[in-house]
Order: C-alpha cells, then sequence, then structure tokens
C-alpha cells in the first residue's frame, strides 16, 4: 500500500477547499502555485484537473477555447 506524503495530502485537500470556496479560476491558479513550489508533481497535475472539472465544466470548456497553442491551462509565461 503507498502512503500518501502528507505534505501532498495536505496541499490537495486545500486546492479542493479552494475550489469549493473561492471557484474554479482560484483553484487552478493555487495548483499552478502548488505545482511550481513543489508540494505536489506532475502525477497530480491530471488528477487535480479532472477533479477540478467535474465540478466545473463549463469553466474548462471554456478555459480551453481560449487557451492558447490549444493548452488547458492559459497561464502566462512563469
Amino acid at each position: 500500500m503507498n502512503a500518501m506524503n502528507p505534505a501532498r495530502a495536505q496541499t490537495l485537500l486545500q486546492i479542493r477547499d479552494v475550489l469549493i470556496g473561492s471557484g474554479p479560476a482560484a483553484a487552478v491558479q493555487a495548483t499552478r502555485t502548488a505545482f511550481e513550489s513543489g508540494r505536489i508533481d506532475a502525477r497530480d497535475v491530471p488528477e487535480v484537473y479532472l477533479a477540478l472539472r467535474a465540478r466545473s465544466r463549463s469553466f474548462f470548456e471554456e478555459l480551453g477555447k481560449s487557451a492558447p497553442g490549444n493548452s488547458r491551462f492559459p497561464f502566462a509565461p512563469a
């Protein structure tokens, strides 16, 4: 059985709380910040994306239409 890193688990719960409290745009930004700071890794991003999309399908459909280069996440380069 794989035990989840407690810091990673806490970060994923925080992203969920941001989604519930502040909406999908804030949750996407929280995910990006967590990824860039190393609190979650590339394996977590698809899982988070699918969870966010399940709760906020219309937001992500619009996001996909407006993203440059067909990216699902239209973030400015860091």
